[in-house]
């Protein structure tokens, strides 16, 4: 499936809003933008179960982000 996966809170410069991302689950989904951003020094663990929202979109692709946004400074 695929996923829309954004934050809730206001994010500022230098950091991920929104990815769009295949996966099985909605939880698989969040792993992944998890996995993404945890390596960033600056905003790490920015996308996770409390300020995060992840909506179905459409059908099966191949696992991974579609799409990342990210507000550079």
């Amino acid at each position: 499936m695929i996923y829309l996966v954004y934050q809730t809170k206001q994010v500022g410069y230098d950091e991920y809003d929104a990815f769009v991302v295949s996966a099985d689950s909605k939880e698989e989904a969040l792993k992944i933008c998890e996995d993404e951003t945890r390596d960033d020094t600056w905003h790490d663990g920015e996308f996770n179960k409390e300020n995060t929202k992840i909506t179905e979109l459409n059908n099966k692709i191949r696992k991974g982000i579609v799409l990342g946004s990210f507000n550079a400074g």
